[in-house]
């Protein structure tokens, strides 16, 4: 026999002791005894009791801070510039109706004087078209009256021609006199016509000439600028002996009486706000000091590639507030953070964003439950979040005053796994 022959022989005697022995333990062992099976080790696990308690919803936003009104100044026509407000530099306060300029108005002052001659002019025009009416009605009166008389001698004449008392010439001349008198009539009513008419057009003239004049005196009443409301000028003004034309821009005027701060508000974070809702705003320039304002108003349009909606909110301007130490003026474009205070929830649940996990798109957080004696598991509940507030997010659905709230270790965390508390974290950070 080989040494190939004789190693596969001692490896079947080796297999064919195993399988013996195998056997023989078995048939050894107590009639019911089963293999024992390793218990489950329940996951250590750090809770905390979900305490209500009542927060406030606040909204923390930023922005740059606007006039509430702001005007580009310009001049409406054109000329050369022979006055203006001394100083004209940024930051001068002006009133309101306050003159910031004037144009060399001589061409227009010439132009008032030939427009309210033409109104004297229109005016003496009217007044001989009235003498003419007069006349002309005074003619008809004469002719009617004449008329009468002639168809009265012209009744007479047929009267005494048909007795026989009076000869044919003498009717035709009764006749030819109430034509001549008809005609007289005639005359004198188309003068009154066409005197009327005269009128008419001279009335309709000085009303021409009239808004003439005023428009050459309103074109020269701007060749003065006047401030339109009262606030602060934003640019340098145009030097004296300069030629503007209509248009020209010439800075800005700011109103900083009241001022707006225009905010941009994440979406997910105007539930509950809207109009009236107070603010408190914090300028970059005034470290530690707050001043209040309230929402003025809420946009309807989400900027597609922040989206955030646009929040105003109104503020009073100036440099003191009432009862307050002298602070930095507030300037149109000063950088600004505001917090929004929308409301207050009594018995809130709110969660921490450590304890909870986001899987398919759900907030999902664990609870402990179990009766007492008996071991505790976690059950799996979806969350549905309400705004953000201090310390998390208000819980709107999901998890209840008064349940443990599993706060870690998520990742190990299964619907209905066993769990026992940590010994060194018993509740959450």
């Amino acid at each position: 026999m080989n040494r190939l022959q004789t190693n596969l022989s001692l490896i079947v005697i080796t297999l064919m002791g195993a399988g013996f022995g195998w056997k023989l333990l078995q048939d050894s062992r107590p009639p019911g005894a089963e293999r024992s099976v390793a218990p489950v080790s329940a996951l250590s696990v750090s809770t905390r009791e979900l305490d209500p308690r009542t927060v406030d919803i606040e909204v923390e936003a930023f922005g740059a801070l606007e006039p509430s009104r702001s005007a580009r100044l310009a001049v409406e026509v054109g000329g050369r510039v022979v006055e203006v407000l001394e100083p004209w530099l940024p930051g001068t306060a002006v009133a309101e109706g306050q003159v910031l300029l004037r144009l060399d108005t001589g061409l227009l002052d010439q132009e008032v004087g030939v427009a309210e001659a033409a109104v004297l002019e229109a005016e003496s025009a009217l007044a001989a078209g009235m003498v003419e009416v007069r006349g002309a009605a005074s003619a008809v009166l004469l002719s009617e009256e004449g008329l009468e008389i002639a168809l009265a001698e012209e009744g007479r004449a047929e009267a005494l021609f048909t007795a026989g008392d009076a000869a044919a010439s003498e009717l035709d001349r009764a006749r030819s006199a109430r034509l001549i008198a008809a005609k007289a009539a005639d005359l004198a009513n188309t003068s009154e016509a066409r005197a009327n008419a005269a009128r008419d057009s001279a009335a309709a003239a000085l009303v021409r000439a009239k808004a003439s004049a005023s428009l050459t005196r309103e074109r020269r009443a701007r060749g003065v600028l006047r401030a339109p409301f009262a606030g602060h000028l934003v640019d340098r003004g145009p030097a004296i002996g300069s030629y503007l034309v209509p248009g020209e821009p010439l800075g800005e005027l700011h109103d900083l009486e009241q001022l707006e701060l225009r905010l941009a508000v994440p979406e997910e974070s105007l539930l509950g706000l809207k109009e009236g809702v107070g603010a408190s705003v914090r300028l970059s320039a005034e470290p530690g000091r707050v001043r209040e304002g309230v929402v003025r108003s809420v946009g309807v349009q989400a900027d597609q590639a922040t989206r955030s909606v646009s929040v105003v909110v109104s503020l009073k301007g100036g440099s003191r507030d009432a009862g307050e130490e002298q602070g930095v003026p507030l300037s149109a474009g000063q950088y600004a953070g505001a917090v929004l205070h929308v409301g207050s929830v009594e018995r809130a649940v709110v969660v921490g964003r450590g304890e909870f996990t986001w899987e398919d798109g759900q907030a999902v957080a664990h609870v402990l439950e179990g009766a007492p004696g008996d071991v505790p598991v976690a059950k799996q509940r979806v969350l549905e979040l309400g705004p953000k507030v201090e310390g998390g997010w208000l819980v709107e659905q999901g998890v209840r005053a008064g349940e443990v709230l599993i706060t870690g270790p998520h990742g190990l965390l299964r619907d209905g796994a066993p769990c026992r508390l940590s010994e060194s974290i018993k509740e959450a950070p």
